[in-house]
């Protein structure tokens, strides 16, 4: 878990189902169901105010390059959550506003704090979210030689 920016809320690893009291409400990551989902990483998010809830962060790829971790994020009501790849931002208050990050697989991420950024890199794209959600994101990146040269680079 990497908390660079200021934050509101607490994230704490579940093991399995039932650790806790129970009452809380679980969520499904990609859609915010309450009625299950897929596999994923699961967490519980206790915002300093408001009432706590686990969220199961759906997986993503199998790549093996693809990450999974937990980082805050410049708006301190969100958490940005990558579970092997898929890339998910939360409001820790309100659940079911949220968003996916703009590249897939998820192969990098960098924090920059001076710019108040989370950068997001796939194979050929990078994705920037700020204070206020979605900034930029590039055109594909890759280069393809062979289509000007008639070869394939070596």
């Amino acid at each position: 878990m990497v908390f660079a920016f200021a934050h509101d809320y607490r994230v704490e690893e579940v093991i399995e189902l039932g650790m806790g009291s129970g009452l809380e409400k679980h969520f499904y990551f990609p859609s915010a169901s309450e009625q299950g989902g897929r596999d994923g990483v699961l967490l519980r998010i206790i915002p300093v105010t408001g009432t706590s809830w686990v969220g199961t962060f759906g997986f993503g790829s199998e790549i093996p390059k693809a990450i999974t971790g937990v980082y805050s994020c410049p708006d301190p009501e969100s958490l940005c959550v990558i579970a092997k790849g898929e890339g998910y931002l939360v409001n820790v208050t309100e659940p079911t506003v949220w968003q996916e990050i703009d590249v897939y697989p998820i192969l990098d991420i960098r924090v920059i704090g001076e710019l108040e950024l989370l950068v997001f890199a796939d194979f050929t794209g990078i994705a920037a979210y700020g204070r206020n959600g979605h900034r930029w994101t590039t055109k594909n990146l890759s280069i393809r030689l062979w289509r000007r040269t008639g070869s394939i680079p070596r």
